[in-house]
């Protein structure tokens, strides 16, 4: 005879079937509504995705097990985009679910301002996506204007996390520095796209104890993929400087389709970790002014440059040289 006791058979299962079909409603500016059959009864959850090209796509969603439909947002305005949904379990993700042709969000009626109001703490307690950080009490989207103004706190470096995709129209940083020791500002995208349809401009400003001179705003820090539509003003105000790019070489691109100005009080790139593409739909300003730049080109500088096929960049150059690789 044989006796078996306490015996656990772990059976990985198969890999779900895939939802179908897909279908989109309720576009907005900056949302669409996906939509889908349920066709397994053993999955986790569901990855929903999107794309502009239906090649190259972007997780928006991880949901869980029976859902059939999502709200997809942080989307940019008036742009037409695939969707994707997969179903996946402990055996593994299941065959996906294409959206046969695309979905267009809507244009923006129009634009308004939502501020950050949210306590910046030091280190990592900052949260873009905590909807009480936000002056109109949702996180802001591509028809909205983006301001972060106020004053930082005492300690040292503070962080703003995205934490999802993101669209908005104008993006504003307006920094006030009263701590008697250097202060920074990362706006961190984590890896996330950030989209600005309209212009930036970032200035940072030292109220008091102004014999600390190496404060700095840094606007961009990686990795992620940053578009900015409009125009760049970069510390052409203000007393402290800001940057336009850092934090490690896995950086994605930033694409400059507006001029762009990098003022007195800027400084570029630092460690020449960022590549920039300068891909206006027609000719495009730089103006340089930046005396950080030319101290230490070897540092602040724009890495490698990449040049739209569309356009014809016109450089006005006055105190560093524009590196062209």
């Amino acid at each position: 005879f044989l006796f078996l006791d306490d015996i656990t058979l772990d059976v990985t299962p198969s890999a779900p079937p895939a939802p179908s079909p897909i279908s989109t409603s309720n576009p907005t500016a900056y949302s669409i509504q996906v939509n889908w059959t349920d066709n397994s009864s053993n999955e986790i959850g569901y990855y929903v995705y999107s794309s502009l090209n239906g090649t190259d796509w972007v997780l928006r969603n991880t949901l869980g097990s029976n859902v059939t439909s999502v709200v997809v947002d942080n989307l940019k305005a008036s742009t037409a985009y695939y969707f994707k949904v997969e179903s996946y379990n402990a055996g593994g993700v299941g065959a996906a679910a294409v959206t046969s042709s695309t979905t267009s969000t809507l244009a923006c009626s129009g634009y308004t301002t939502n501020s950050y109001i949210g306590t910046l703490f030091t280190g990592s307690g900052n949260n873009w996506a905590n909807t009480a950080n936000w002056s109109l009490g949702h996180v802001p989207n591509a028809c909205e204007d983006v301001q972060i103004n106020g004053t930082l706190p005492s300690g040292a470096t503070t962080f703003l996390y995205l934490k999802n995709p993101t669209a908005v129209h104008n993006f504003t940083i307006n920094q006030s520095l009263a701590a008697a020791a250097v202060q920074t500002l990362f706006v961190w995208t984590q890896g996330y796209s950030l989209d600005i349809s309209g212009n930036v401009t970032v200035a940072m400003n030292r109220t008091a104890n102004t014999t600390v001179t190496t404060d700095a705003t840094y606007f961009v820090c990686g990795p992620g993929i940053m578009t900015i539509e409009g125009n760049v003003s970069l510390g052409e105000t203000g007393n402290r400087t800001s940057a336009l790019g850092t934090g490690g070489a896995s950086l994605g691109p930033i694409y400059l389709k507006g001029n762009v100005t990098f003022g007195p009080q800027s400084f570029l790139n630092f460690g020449n970790l960022i590549n920039f593409v300068f891909d206006a739909p027609s000719s495009q300003t730089v103006t340089i002014n930046s005396s950080a730049t030319s101290a230490n080109p070897a540092t602040y500088g724009f890495g490698n440059v990449q040049v739209g096929s569309s356009n014809t960049p016109r450089s006005e150059e006055h105190t560093s040289e524009l590196q062209s690789h």
